[in-house]
């Protein structure tokens, strides 16, 4: 058991590894390997969070009758709701146990891989391991992108990044932080090149800093005035070594004119168009459940109607045929019951978000999670589970967990 255990932490730590050869993006691996283990498990621990998820993917079953879409697809999506209890069960029945634990060490290990093979495919040679991911690698130094590390394309590899990042700020205390947070930083501004994941970055900060101020914790936004200063100072440096990349050059065009995001860019176009579509298809359906395969048509007529051009870029009208991500997906297909799973996470987060480190991850999680990030990721499940963990601990600050 303590085998598996170290495999499926490792599957979650690189959730794109292709090791089963199916050519799609993110692997099951560890969705195979967490029903494994439980099966193998006499006996489990559940709780509120976990029993919302398990809830959710019962309803995605119930999706049959509000399907539109092939059976092969059907599946695919139903095995996405699956993911996240799975793992997120597996995870925090084997981490409840004193036997496994995830040791800074090892998390610093983990994210200088992923840095060592972004240095070696930007500066010697850009197809360097990429033999362990499916063959649909995109972007890698082409157009002014980043590289792909240990992921399918730069976007992929930045939000990944935020996701270490949510990992080490609810696992790790401050000074550990101070070590991860800069390193994970510098892979996604200067590696990935992924302007998505910069967007998701600030807007966390931006909740997170409305959150503190209603919490009158003023020391937090003087905090953030002294790094905008410093930053001010910095950024032109900055902006001048990306000006000729795809992350420096969509800033520009940002500043310049932000409501034609879904035009200066393809890839930003349609996951901001996934990220607002929920949001549309609550207001004109009354909050009931969309089902499946009603994306390309809802967003199709709103297109021909005129409405929501800043929002619907004309690239996914003509290329997109389905909604893929993880809450936004969920409140799409389900309507107002899809809210479970951003409760469920908030369940996960409540009683260790006394630490703002917890407060902050929980808030770049959810913002996440309203990109283009499909439920079979493993590190979703994987961040619940040690959300849980320190939830049931409840302890003010993490200290150390051993191997």
């Amino acid at each position: 058991m303590k085998i598996l255990a170290h495999i499926l932490l490792l599957l979650c730590f690189f959730p794109y590894l292709d090791l089963l050869n199916l050519g799609t993006d993110t692997q099951p691996n560890a969705l195979l390997l967490g029903a494994v283990i439980l099966v193998g498990m006499k006996s489990k621990k559940i709780n509120a969070p976990l029993i919302i998820l398990w809830t959710l993917f019962l309803m995605s079953v119930l999706l049959i009758f509000m399907n539109q879409l092939s059976f092969f697809l059907y599946v695919k999506n139903v095995l996405n709701y699956l993911s996240p209890p799975i793992v997120a069960m597996a995870v925090y029945n084997l981490l409840s146990r004193s036997d496994y634990k995830v040791t800074f060490k090892t998390f610093f290990i983990v994210i200088n891989i992923y840095m060592i093979v972004g240095l070696v495919q930007m500066y010697i040679y850009p197809d360097f391991m990429t033999f362990l991911i499916s063959d649909t690698v995109r972007g890698n130094m082409f157009g002014g992108r980043g590289v792909v590390s240990l992921c399918p394309e730069p976007a992929f590899y930045g939000s990944l990044c935020l996701f270490l990042m949510v990992f080490s700020l609810i696992s790790f205390n401050k000074k550990e932080n101070f070590i991860t947070i800069p390193i994970l930083f510098f892979q996604m501004i200067f590696l990935s090149r992924a302007a998505t994941s910069l967007s998701i970055f600030a807007i966390a900060i931006l909740l997170f800093t409305v959150v503190q101020v209603f919490r009158f914790r003023l020391k937090y936004v003087l905090i953030l005035a002294a790094m905008l200063l410093v930053t001010g100072t910095l950024v032109q440096n900055v902006m001048s070594d990306l000006e000729d990349t795809r992350m420096g050059v969509l800033v520009h065009q940002f500043i310049d004119d932000p409501f034609l995001i879904t035009r200066i860019d393809e890839s930003v176009g349609v996951r901001f168009t996934y990220a607002v579509a929920p949001f549309l298809s609550l207001k004109h359906h009354h909050m009931l459940p969309m089902g499946l395969g009603n994306f390309k048509p809802f967003i199709l007529q709103l297109y021909k109607e005129g409405r929501y051009r800043n929002f619907i870029g004309e690239y996914l009208v003509k290329e997109k045929d389905r909604l893929t991500g993880g809450i936004n997906m969920v409140l799409f297909q389900l309507g107002f019951l899809g809210f479970l799973l951003p409760l469920s996470i908030y369940l996960a987060f409540r009683k260790i978000m006394f630490r703002d480190s917890a407060r902050f991850a929980f808030l770049l999680f959810i913002c996440l999670l309203f990109t283009q990030i499909q439920l079979m990721h493993s590190m979703i499940g994987m961040i619940i589970a040690i959300a849980l963990l320190y939830s049931r601990t409840d302890i003010p600050e993490p200290t150390q967990l051993a191997a």
